[in-house]
This record gives structure tokens, sequence and C-alpha cells, in this order.
């Protein structure tokens, strides 16, 4: 093979082999559980009769702000919350919850808005599943009746030096990696490690940094390990990477890990308390 060929197979072999995100695919929409956004597209239904172009986008509009907020909705009652619960059921216990989602919608960024030649316009838009405006602020205050959201103290808690950690130390580890391929593992805002002895050692029970949940979430999830390595900024450049061994809870959410792993886990998490700062990432499989 020729010298000058290498380059471009190299590029290219990344290329094919890099790992998409983690998407929940709903009608009309998705959940990016790698980004941590969630994306709504709606086209509006295209009017009946002969009306003009101006009445046909006025329609539109109208059509469009109803079925936004029928498919948003939709699409976040489907979320799960954790091993057990998802969003559309909180909703039916507390009206508050609805009237606070209702609230984020109107603040959602539109990231295109475009009109057709036929009448009919095309919605595009995002909102965060994490942070002060994220979906889920909105959720962990009731479930652990902590009145958190607006306040400042949440910004940047979670962060700390990386750098000064060299990649090859073997000292102490900088987070977490579950490597959780092939138990089909189900995306949650707040999943929990359990050992086999079922003790838990990761979850929102434990009261991990309020701010780093709030802001970037419990944990990432991706694909695959190589992928993982490469999130220095969630996880650091030492990571313990440790294999789980079943998933658990009604929507498999939850992963399970050898007693001897979570003593190492303990031992590791000493040091810089990773699993308080939310540096935590679970690697899944595809689902057919």
């Amino acid at each position: 093979m020729k010298k000058y060929l290498l380059p471009f197979l190299f590029i290219f072999s990344c290329f094919c082999l890099s790992s998409a995100s983690v998407k929940e695919i709903f009608s009309h929409g998705c959940v990016d559980w790698t980004e941590g956004k969630i994306f709504i597209d709606i086209k509006s239904r295209q009017s009946s009769g002969k009306i003009t172009i101006k009445k046909a986008y006025k329609s539109a509009q109208e059509d469009l702000l109803k079925r936004y907020y029928q498919k948003a909705k939709r699409i976040i009652n489907g979320i799960r919350i954790d091993s057990d619960c998802i969003i559309g059921t909180e909703i039916e216990k507390r009206n508050v919850l609805s009237l606070e989602v209702n609230r984020m919608l109107q603040e959602t960024e539109i990231r295109k808005l475009e009109y057709n030649i036929d009448g009919t316009i095309l919605l595009k838009a995002c909102f965060p599943l994490y942070g002060n405006s994220g979906l889920a602020s909105i959720f962990y205050n009731q479930k652990t009746n902590s009145a958190v959201m607006g306040n400042p103290s949440y910004q940047k808690t979670f962060l700390f030096n990386f750098t000064k950690i060299p990649s090859n130390s073997d000292e102490f580890y900088t987070g977490l990696i579950i490597d959780a391929r092939l138990l089909n593992i189900s995306p949650a805002l707040w999943p929990k490690i359990y050992d086999t002895n079922n003790n838990i050692l990761y979850g929102n029970k434990i009261n991990p940094n309020i701010g780093s949940i709030q802001e970037r979430g419990s944990v990432i999830y991706v694909y695959d390990i190589s992928e993982a390595l490469g999130l220095v900024a969630r996880i650091g450049e030492n990571p313990l990477v440790i294999k789980a061994v079943s998933a658990a809870g009604i929507f498999k959410t939850d992963v399970l890990i050898f007693e001897k792993d979570a003593q190492i886990l303990r031992q590791a998490n000493n040091h810089i308390n990773f699993l308080k700062s939310a540096a935590v990432i679970f690697v899944i499989n595809k689902k057919n």
C-alpha cells in the first residue's frame, strides 16, 4: 500500500467507526441522551379549500402551536425519570408539574421556522434536559423535595482541574465508565448503580452534588467505550471502567456490578469524590 494513502484511510476509518449520539426516537422528535437535549420537528397541516396564502399561514400558525404542545408533551411524558417512574405518571399526580412543563415549552429555542409555498409551516425546536431551565430541574425538585430551582449556587460547582492529572496515573481515578453493553439498558434522568448485594452506590438518593446533577445530569450515555474515554471534560483523563453484570428496575435503567468491583469503586471515589461531581458515563448497546 502506498504511503500517501495511509492518512486518507486512517481518517476514513475513524469517520466510519465514530459513534452516534444515543437518541431515543419518538413521533415528531427525539431525546438525545448524549447531548442532553430534546428535539421537536413538526409541520402544520395544509389548509383545505381555496384561501389566500396570508390566511393559510395564519391558519397554519394556529395549527402548529396546538400540535407543537401536543407532540412535545407526548415526548416528555414518555421520558423515564428513574427505574420505576416516567414523567407522564408524575404529571398526573401533580398538576403543578404540568404548569411548569408548559412554561418551559413557551421558552423553547426555535431552531428553524420555515414558511412553505403550500401555506404550511415547518418548525424545528430544541430544549435542554438539564440546566436551570432544563426539563429535569422540574422533576428533580419533586423527587428530592429540594427547593433548588433558580439557585445561583449551582453554577460550576462540578468543575475541577483535570489537566493536572496525568493520563497514565494509577494513584487515583477521575471518573467512572460503566460498560453496560448487551444489557439493553434504557436511558433515564437518574439511573442508579447497585452492587450484587443490592447496596446502592450511585443515584439521587445518596445525595450527589445538586449543582452537578442539575447542570449536566447524573449520567451521559454513549455507544462506544472509545467515545466515553474521549469525554475528558466529563470524566477526566483516568476514569475507572467497570463492567455491569445485570440490568435492574422496571424499565431497566439501573445496573448491578460485582461486589469486588463495588469495593474498588468505593476506594477510588474516596480520593476526589468523582461520583459527587457526576463524572459518570454509561456505555450501552443500540436496541433493535
